[in-house]
């Protein structure tokens, strides 16, 4: 154990349980943020996903105040924000949510096509935690876009979609294989430790058209919070989109 190890425990050791209590948790969210490990933003996440209700007021205090404009965030960690609030669904999480999306400064910069923030509410509706404006003044064409989203998510088959339905991409040399590749196979293949990114392409596209129960429902958040830079079409981001809508249904459903 280093001499710096040894101080930080002492110093730690000196707080009140509330406040270590609470240094621990700002801790864990800012690793899953913005750590370079990836293995330590893997232990961040699985730390939140075990006890998910701890972490529920500071997320929403990070959003109330990227909502209010009183502290900026990289988009990337504003990605994972909204992914990690989809995974919550606690009830508190939607005021933030929703006023960014209403917010006519912000949406149009931040993201235009598959977007997180569509993402979050989208869950949120089909959960029965947010119903959104009937009346809205659509001046956006995100605002317009989350309705029939929220509809395919709600309506979305668990059944396999047939091959010839399925639109996929340039990559047929790995579609073929991943084909035969189990649903806990494909997630791992999709997942950052992938270097190649068609592998990871064409396990995404598998996972969207053949999830059917709720088993994986954690790691495909895990394949959003770890998404590709998305590129013109956000194809990856799509994929995974489908196959999370698909496991929460299930999940719905007892699944």
């Amino acid at each position: 154990m280093t001499r710096n190890t040894v101080i930080w425990l002492m110093l730690l050791s000196l707080l009140p349980p509330s406040l270590a209590y609470a240094d621990d948790i700002e801790k864990t969210l800012d690793t899953l943020l913005g750590s370079a490990s990836l293995r330590e933003q893997r232990a961040a996440f699985e730390k939140i996903a075990s006890s998910p209700q701890k972490y529920v007021p500071l997320v929403g205090n990070r959003l109330a105040s990227i909502a209010s404009g009183q502290a900026p965030a990289s988009e990337r960690s504003l990605d994972r924000m909204f992914y990690l609030a989809a995974f919550l669904k606690a009830k508190s999480l939607v005021p933030p949510i929703e006023r960014l999306w209403m917010d006519k400064d912000f949406l149009p910069y931040y993201c235009e096509y598959s977007c997180p923030l569509d993402l979050s509410l989208t869950i949120y509706a089909t959960v029965g935690l947010w119903k959104p404006p009937e009346n809205i003044n659509k001046v956006l064409n995100r605002h317009e876009d989350l309705y029939p989203e929220i509809r395919m998510a709600s309506e979305i088959s668990l059944e396999p979609t047939p091959q010839e339905e399925r639109v996929l991409g340039g990559i047929d040399k790995y579609l073929e294989e991943a084909a035969k590749e189990s649903e806990r196979q494909l997630i791992e293949q999709a997942g950052p430790q992938t270097q190649d990114f068609e592998k990871r392409e064409a396990a995404a596209f598998q996972l969207e058209y053949s999830v059917s129960s709720s088993e994986n429902l954690k790691d495909l958040y895990w394949l959003a919070i770890q998404e590709v830079k998305p590129d013109g079409a956000n194809e990856f981001r799509l994929a995974i989109y489908m196959a999370i809508y698909r496991s929460e249904k299930a999940r719905r459903i007892g699944r």
